[in-house]
């Protein structure tokens, strides 16, 4: 509430020192006595209404005092008056006037231990920095960003992995922390053709129960107001590298989990049943595990590094390629990921893996712990998701090495 250094000088010209002196030590005595009781505010010791009636007995005393003041130099009144009119109508606001018209939202902040509002702390008729600070005659460069305020620099961001497995995977929405399923054991006894009168066979049912709770990715990043100010579109970029990293995670975690759990190659029925197995041989195996077991192939995926291997080694001696009457099959379901370890293969009905989105992707930009004090925010990606498969189709994934089939099924010449 006190006056500014500007609006002394003024007073001070207009009605004298001792005056304006006086003006200035009210009010700044006033300012105290109001911002203290605002702290009772904020720690809820003091509502909103007694706040209200406490500061209206305050400023009818600080108005009493000033008209005294003014009562003291009659002659100088009318400037008084001028400078009180003009104080009331461009001041910017107070952090009086803030608590005032928030308290009830700064008592939430202050329960929940953190938070922000937002407050245009300018008036009408307040000068602004762009009208009043001239520029430099030679304005300082950075060495770091020499072309900094001058303009958008091209921005270069490091190519990171797409996104993969999401593509895959059997992508859904819910709005419950905890999923449960049933997961069918195996049972005892079997269906049976029965002979007139003979007693039916039984059959055993088993069941288990599963469960998934809802899991988190998130990161932050804080953002001076300086950078923000000053570099625009590369704080909008640093927000934007922030929804990615995320989402990228996301699909990297959601891929380290799937390959957790797809069993190894584990049928053994084509074992040393093909002659001069090759890498082509390796995936085919790997499909025919995955149909032995009930299901059915939607998607093999290799390394970029695997399949032009895979590729450049089919070909006969005068260098022509040669493709095995089943690479059709293989191509329509073919995806290609650095994700993948070289020389090994991913493959099967990803459908059967679930992904629930709990809460969707958000950024939350605010005040956390000393930000404010330190003129910086932060800035929050998060998602919060369910991924989960069913013991009893874990069986319908594969994940193996190329040169460990090729070894188990080929067959000596």
């Amino acid at each position: 509430m006190a006056l500014t250094q500007e609006e002394f000088d003024k007073l001070s010209k207009k009605i004298g020192s001792d005056i304006a002196e006086g003006i200035q030590k009210e009010m700044q005595k006033t300012d105290t006595i109001i911002s203290d009781k605002v702290k009772d505010v904020v720690k809820d010791r003091l509502s909103t209404e007694d706040f209200n009636k406490f500061k209206t007995e305050v400023v009818e005393e600080l108005n009493t005092k000033l008209g005294k003041l003014e009562q003291s130099s009659i002659k100088q009144g009318d400037k008084i008056n001028e400078m009180v009119e003009q104080y009331k109508t461009s001041v910017p606001k107070t952090i009086p006037q803030i608590i005032e018209e928030n308290a009830e939202k700064l008592k939430e902040i202050y329960k929940a231990g953190t938070g922000y509002i937002e407050v245009d702390l300018k008036a009408a008729g307040v000068t602004t920095v762009g009208g009043t600070v001239l520029p430099m005659d030679n304005p300082p460069t950075n060495p770091f960003l020499p072309q900094a305020g001058s303009g958008e620099l091209p921005f270069y961001e490091i190519l990171r992995n797409p996104n993969f497995i999401s593509n895959y995977v059997d992508m859904g929405r819910t709005d419950q922390f905890r999923l449960y399923w049933l997961n069918e054991l195996p049972g005892q006894g079997s269906p049976a053709i029965v002979p007139e009168g003979q007693p039916k066979p039984l059959l055993d049912m088993m069941f288990k129960t599963e469960m998934s709770e809802a899991k988190k990715i998130a990161a932050m990043v804080k953002i001076t107001e300086e950078f923000q100010q000053d570099l625009p579109a590369l704080g909008t970029k640093v927000r934007r590298m922030l929804n990615d990293k995320v989402v990228s995670y996301f699909d990297e975690f959601l891929y380290t989990q799937v390959l957790a759990a797809a069993p190894g190659y584990t049928l053994t029925d084509l074992n040393g049943e093909m002659r001069f197995a090759n890498r082509w041989d390796a995936m085919l195996a790997g499909l025919a595990q995955v149909s032995a077991n009930n299901s059915a192939s939607n998607m093999l995926a290799l390394n970029p590094i695997t399949n032009a291997i895979v590729i450049g080694d089919t070909k006969k001696t005068d260098m022509d390629y040669i493709r095995p009457p089943f690479s059709d099959r293989i191509e329509r379901m073919f995806a290609e990921s650095a994700q993948i370890a070289k020389n090994f293969v991913l493959t099967g009905d990803m459908t059967q893996y679930k992904v629930d989105i709990y809460k969707p992707f958000f950024i939350r930009m605010g005040w956390n712990n000393d930000d404010f004090g330190r003129n910086q925010f932060s800035v929050l990606g998060e998602v919060r998701f369910h991924d989960y498969i069913s013991t009893a189709r874990k069986a319908a994934l594969a994940y193996f090495n190329l040169n460990t089939v090729m070894a188990q099924i080929n067959k000596a010449a």
